[in-house]
């Protein structure tokens, strides 16, 4: 597994919704977000959690809010065995009181799920992750 710098890593201004929305991603085994996360009422008319990417107003990604939303993301073909979600509220419910990983987290696992994904910045613990790689390689690393 091998990441490039100038293909496979989005940056400040190149940190875009159509970006990610444009890409086959399904050749990626393992995914990154570092951003900030939103949950409703975050944002006026935000009725589902998003992850922020940059802003179309500094960008030429007109076409798109800067927003990768939950549906958006149920959207994208994936097939990852794990996507790492480094931001606040990605492992947040639908509002108080709700399930952790019923929001962005929860995205990634249908309709093709990921087979391992793990949240920071979370509003709550989420339940205890489960996650069982195939290879013993990968399961060292995992617990090393």
């Amino acid at each position: 597994m091998r990441a490039y710098l100038t293909r496979d890593v989005f940056l400040g201004l190149k940190a875009t919704e159509g970006a990610v929305k444009s890409m086959d991603l399904s050749g990626y085994k393992v995914l990154a977000f570092a951003t900030h996360g939103l949950v409703p009422g975050d944002l006026e008319r935000l009725a589902e959690p998003a992850l922020a990417l940059s802003s179309p107003a500094v960008t030429e990604d007109t076409d798109n809010d800067g927003l990768l939303t939950t549906g958006e993301i149920l959207g994208l073909k994936l097939d990852a065995d794990w996507v790492v979600l480094s931001a606040c509220n990605t492992g947040s419910g639908q509002g108080a009181g709700a399930e952790a990983v019923s929001g962005l987290g929860h995205a990634f696992f249908t309709p093709e799920p990921v087979r391992c994904w793990s949240a920071t910045g979370l509003s709550k613990p989420p339940a205890p992750r489960s996650c069982r790689p195939t290879s013993s390689s990968a399961r060292r690393r995992m617990t090393s």
